[in-house]
Order: C-alpha cells, then structure tokens, then sequence
C-alpha cells in the first residue's frame, strides 16, 4: 500500500525559515508554560467536589489503586462513575499513588495536575492539526493551540478530576493523523495507527467512538482514487486494529449491561437528573427550552464554574464573548467561500474534521432531548476544530498583514481572562 508521492516542492513550500520557525517555537513555548501555570493555579486553589463529577469521578481511580480489576456500575452502589471506560482512571493511578504518599488526603490535587498535563497533550495535537490543514499559515496554527490552552472552561476542566481530557487527546492526535494520510497517502502503519486512536478514544470514554466514522469517512474520500479493494483492505485492518484495543471492553459491557457502549448502565446513573418532559410544560415551550438550552451552553463553553454556579458577569465578559463568537463565525463563513481554490486533499479533509464536530454536535443534542444537560464541555471533543474556525474567522476580519497579531491577541485575551476568572469571580464565589 504504497504512499502517494510528495514532490519536493511540495515540501518546500510548507517549510518555514528558520527565523519564523523560531518565533514560532518561542511562542508555543510561552503558550505552554502560561496553561501551565494558570491551570496549575486551579488545581492547586479550587476545593475538590466543585468541578463536574470530580467527586464521582477520583473514587473510580482509587477502586483501581486499592483493588484487583475493573468496578462493576450498580445503581445506588458505589460511584455513579462506575460505567465509564477505565483508560484515563487506570492512567492515574500513579499520579494518586504519588499524592498518597506526598499528602495523604489530597491525592486528586496529583490527579488533577496529570489532567493538565493531557490537557498540555490537546494543546500539542491542535497545533499540529492545524499546522497540517493550514501548512503556509503557521501563525494560525499558534492561535488554535492558544485558544485551547486559554479557554476558560477548558482550562478548569483540565485542572480537574475528569475523563474529558484525556477522551480529547486521542481524538486530537487521531484528525491529525487523518489528514496525514489525506495528504500524503495510508500505509498499512498509519491505517494500523489510525485504528489505535480509535480504540483509545473508546476505552477513555463512549463518546470518543465519534472518530471511528470520521476515519472511516476519510478513507471513502481516497477510495476514489485508490479503489475499492484498497479501500476496502485498509477499512479492515483500521476496524481490526479498533477492535483489537476496545474490543474486550465493548464485549465486557455487553455481557454486563446489554449494549457494548453501556449506554443502559449510563441512564441508570442518570436517571435522577431532570428530563425535557419534566421542564417543558406551561411556562415553557419546546422553543424557549432550545434557547435556554443554547444560553446555558454558550455560557458553559467560554466558563461556568462551581459545578454549573458560578457565572461570569453577563454584560462584562459574556455578551462581549457572543459578539467575538459572532464575527468569528462571519469570518468563518467568509474564509469558506475560498474552498473551490483549496486543493483537492484540503477539502477532503475539511470534510472529515467538520464530520467529526458534526457527530459531537450530534450527540449532544441528543443528550440534552433525553436529559438537561446543557454543558459546552461535552463539545470539547471537537474543540481542536472549533479552535481552528474561530481563530481563522477571527483573522480573516483583519487585513493579511495584521492576522498574525489579531490571532495572539485572541489567545492573550483568553489567557488574561483565565488568569483573571480565578482571584476575582471563581474563588470568591466558591468560599462565599
């Protein structure tokens, strides 16, 4: 299964001088150390219990630490945590195991800086996506990563204990080898490789199955020039190496409750938590439940803290928020109407990244018609392609000259915002 060819022009054209590769260097550098820094200062102030599930979520890791095996989820045993896939839980353990012995009683601050370094790992990979979708625009590459780095909601889910991280990673690292092979052609080891991420994002959470349809989809999109027994060659050994990784544990949910996604032991856990029937009634309609389910999420993915309490100021960070959400998205659409001039491997792999945000989306919606579930984290699994859509709908407002400068400027004032969420709004609300 030989690649396709590169030619060394090709080549030549996405390599950066060695000045702009420096600087280039030099900044994610600083965007690392400053996620780092900031998150760390979540982990390290914020009480355990009050980040989504934290308090479910660390007795998994301790059942691993203490016990032989896998927990069994039974309702009103236990943590209601219990169903969720084991990767990231039995990853660590031995950050627990060094807490323990470091200050006993605190093992999750250990835990959850383990989380910000997977976080560090998301900020990696969407650079490296974007740096691949968008090869002669590196700066653009920069401000993606930096708008990982600096979300507000996404840093204090990295500094918390939370499989939602560590499902990303997988999922990041998987849409860039995607488009590897997109551009540069599939050898059996990055249809092997591809398989492989795809397993890990299911054994580190259900909802990471999304990137085996977008992997899939990405080998449709070549079969065209391949054809079909390629095609289909390559769908079975990226299936098979899918299967080898997370097949024991689809067979294992089966066996325990009935489907391989444990999707019945889910709704047990989730049973208690209020259903659209329960809010859809005389004083609101299925209309007014979308906008308010819009309105909460919109604010959950820029940064609700406190278990979904503590807000930003409406006025002061989130109204300004919608109106940069708003451009972007207009930038977006503009930077769009360029794609007949895109080559031929680009717009294949625009559709596969927009496939797999689609699937996301997809799944959160039907989330929230079976529960009130309106948390922009669940859309993290797509945040390395949003960050690219918004950032490059952000520049493209700008002049060519000035886009690298509006791109830091996005991700400094994220940065800002996040360092500044903590002492000002975040821990005063929590201690009060």
């Amino acid at each position: 299964m030989p690649p396709r060819r590169k030619t060394r022009k090709a080549k030549a054209e996405v390599r950066m001088p060695a000045p702009q590769r420096e600087g280039v260097t030099r900044v994610l550098a600083f965007i690392a150390v400053a996620y780092v820094i900031i998150a760390a200062a979540y982990a390290l102030t914020i009480p355990f219990g009050r980040a989504p599930d934290e308090s479910a979520h660390l007795p998994y890791v301790a059942y691993l630490a203490d016990r032989e095996g896998l927990p069994v989820f039974r309702a009103g045993e236990g943590s209601y945590e219990y169903h969720q896939a084991p990767l990231y839980y039995a990853a660590a353990v031995p950050a627990y195991y060094a807490g323990r012995a470091l200050a006993p009683g605190r093992e999750y601050v250990a835990v959850r800086l383990f989380g910000i370094l997977l976080g560090l790992c998301v900020v990696y990979f969407t650079y490296r996506l974007a740096r691949e979708f968008c090869p002669r625009r590196p700066w653009l590459a920069v401000g993606s990563a930096g708008f990982v780095a600096f979300l507000p909601m996404h840093v204090a889910l990295s500094a918390s204990v939370t499989n939602d991280v560590a499902a990303e990673v997988p999922i990041a690292a998987g849409l860039w080898l995607l488009l590897v092979g997109l551009r540069d052609g599939w050898t059996w080891r990055r249809v092997a490789a591809v398989g492989v991420l795809c397993g890990l994002a299911v054994l580190t959470k259900s909802s990471g199955l999304v990137l085996l349809p977008a992997a899939w989809l990405a080998l449709v999109l070549t079969s065209r020039d391949d054809g079909f027994g390629r095609f289909a060659e390559r769908w079975a050994a990226l299936t098979a190496a899918f299967l080898l990784i997370c097949g024991w544990w689809l067979v294992r949910n089966w066996q325990l409750y009935g489907d391989p996604l444990a999707w019945r032991a889910f709704l047990l856990a989730f049973q208690d938590r209020p259903h659209p029937s329960d809010l859809i009634g005389e004083n609101l309609t299925a209309f007014n439940y979308a906008l308010w389910v819009t309105g909460w999420t919109f604010a959950s993915f820029w940064g609700v803290f406190g278990n979904m309490k503590v807000f930003l100021p409406t006025w002061g960070v989130y109204m300004p928020l919608a109106v940069l959400t708003a451009a972007a998205l207009a930038g977006a659409s503009a930077e769009a109407e360029g794609v007949r001039q895109w080559d031929s491997w680009r717009r294949r792999a625009a559709w596969v990244l927009l496939a797999a945000a689609a699937l996301v989306v997809a799944s959160f919606v039907r989330f929230n018609l079976a529960f009130f579930q309106a948390q922009g984290r669940y859309l993290f699994l797509a945040l390395p392609v949003t960050a690219i859509i918004m950032t490059s709908g952000w520049g493209r407002l700008f002049p060519e000259g000035g886009r690298a400068a509006a791109y830091a400027a996005l991700w400094l004032a994220l940065m800002a915002l996040s360092a500044l969420a903590l002492p000002v709004w975040i821990l005063p609300a929590l201690s009060g």
